[in-house]
């Protein structure tokens, strides 16, 4: 029997029943079985709460299949909570209302006995109910967000900002603890998401927070009410993002302040949040992926400090300097300048350094100039940066590391003018075979001459030995893949066939 790691649960007849069921067991296998629950690591319920305030969602669960079904492997539950089909508006509240949420939330428990994650979405009609405190739709959502001590809350409405704030209200703060995760989308209530990770300090393991006014961390380093700084000994992973703000005054601490001494991963998409370098402090021999948006107090916190050096952070595996439009043109006026701030941060030859140059606008005739002396990149994303075969080329001859490229496609361009196309496969590969041992993958940002592009990526694959990958706009994939299909049978490229259909067979995401 094929095994699946996800369940559904549709208690009700609602408009979520589309939603999770991309995630539920195969169709036949729709009837909770008792040999494939016990291996379930993911629940999803979809359920109309004017199902659950009447009982209908209980009395489901308390019959066959269901009853005395648990799930014991179960570490997350995801609940898309609709207004169901029941009669009646679901203001007016049947008999027993009360009573009826906390048995069917009772139920769940028994259902999920270990300790879980818990992410909430609801639909547009209770998103209204939120926002006017609708009080037994509050009261399930906290009982819901209790489920079996909860370690994760996951707030994943992203665009309905009012009702994020609103479910946040819906938290008592006190009663969650232990939280491990915490990811969430956040417009007014900092304070409740601030006190959420304070209390929360010692176990945390992931912060993940979407900022959309700006966060004051100056809350996260220090207890507002005691004056102490806060530790997270935990931590491994934490994510800022608020793209569009610039963040309140930006929060400092003494030196021997270490708040995050073990973290891994580190992404903050926005201006640099802190005075000084207090989120680096500590974690040189831990960190491994680092995610930093460009800012001028970006590049002079790095320079006072002296952050980085060659030998400062072993493990650091992954460097992305992502270009903002808010910031990156007032901290370096040209894509050198940028450029070799990126990669000054990790010199290191195994460090996959991601720079972004498109708004720089850096066209195929200057694109080689700004990569001579960067050996150590291995991942290039070059969106809406224009290139021929020649450049790429270059790219791949210049950066022997170099394994991924992201670029708009590429053309043939001056290749045309010199060659006819029955030419260019014995001139690329007695001019330049064999090259790029690690190149493997280009991702095509554009839409393009699809028959243009099959030629140039058969080129690319008779001159570099592992070039197997090509990744194109999903809505696209069939008009590169049929253009590619028909020059492998053609003379001019018969002679590589089976060379080339490594490439058609082995290397396809749309």
């Amino acid at each position: 029997m094929r095994y699946c790691k996800s369940y559904g649960l549709y208690l009700s007849d609602t408009p979520g029943k589309v939603v999770v069921e991309r995630c539920s067991w195969p169709k036949r296998l729709r009837k909770v079985d008792h040999e494939t629950n016990l291996l379930a690591e993911k629940l999803t319920i979809g359920l109309g709460i004017h199902d659950v305030y009447s009982g209908k969602s209980l009395q489901l669960l308390s019959q066959a299949p269901y009853v005395g079904c648990t799930f014991p492997q179960v570490r997350s539950v995801y609940i898309f909570a609709s207004t169901g089909k029941g009669s009646g508006s679901t203001e007016e509240y049947p008999p027993n209302t009360a009573a009826n949420i906390v048995a069917f939330v009772n139920r769940i428990k028994e259902m999920v006995p270990r300790t879980c994650d818990v992410g909430l979405e609801v639909d547009d009609r209770l998103q209204k109910l939120l926002q006017r405190q609708d009080a037994c739709l509050v009261d399930l959502i906290k009982r819901l967000f209790g489920i079996a001590g909860t370690t994760t809350i996951s707030f994943h409405d992203s665009l309905k900002l009012d009702c994020i704030d609103m479910k946040l209200d819906c938290i008592d703060r006190d009663d969650i603890r232990n939280l491990v995760r915490l990811e969430c989308y956040v417009e007014r209530q900092q304070d409740t998401v601030l006190s959420l990770i304070r209390l929360n300090a010692r176990t945390l393991q992931n912060i993940d927070i979407h900022a959309f006014n700006g966060l004051n961390l100056a809350g996260l380093i220090q207890d507002p009410d005691d004056g102490k700084y806060l530790e997270y000994p935990c931590l491994h992973r934490f994510k800022l993002v608020s793209p569009n703000y610039t963040p309140p005054p930006k929060p400092s601490a003494p030196e021997g302040v270490v708040p995050f001494p073990y973290l891994r991963a580190l992404h903050l998409r926005c201006d640099y949040p802190f005075g000084d370098d207090v989120v680096f402090r500590g974690n040189s021999s831990t960190l491994e992926y680092l995610a930093l948006g460009l800012s001028p107090k970006l590049v002079e916190v790095l320079g006072r400090f002296k952050t980085f050096t060659s030998t400062s952070h072993p493990k650091l595996g992954c460097v992305v300097i992502e270009v903002l439009s808010n910031f990156s043109r007032r901290a370096f006026d040209s894509a050198d300048a940028y450029l070799r701030f990126a990669l000054s941060i990790a010199p290191g030859a195994s460090v996959r350094v991601v720079p972004n140059l498109s708004r720089y606008s850096v066209d195929s005739s200057t694109a080689l100039s700004h990569f001579y002396g960067y050996a150590s990149i291995q991942v290039l994303h070059l969106a809406g940066t224009d290139i021929s075969l020649l450049g790429a080329i270059g790219l791949i001859q210049s950066l022997p590391l170099l394994s991924d490229i992201l670029v708009n496609a590429p053309t043939l361009g001056e290749l045309s003018e010199s060659f006819k196309e029955d030419e260019l496969p014995d001139y690329v590969r007695t001019t330049y075979a064999p090259m790029g041992e690690r190149f493997r993958c280009l991702q095509v940002y554009s839409d393009c001459d699809y028959i243009e592009l099959a030629t140039c990526m058969l080129l690319l694959a008779l001159i570099c030995p592992n070039f197997d990958y090509v990744a194109v706009l999903g809505g696209y994939r069939a008009m590169l893949m049929e253009p590619m299909r028909e020059k492998i049978e053609r003379p001019l490229f018969s002679n590589y066939a089976p060379r080339l259909r490594r490439l058609l067979f082995n290397g396809w995401q749309g």
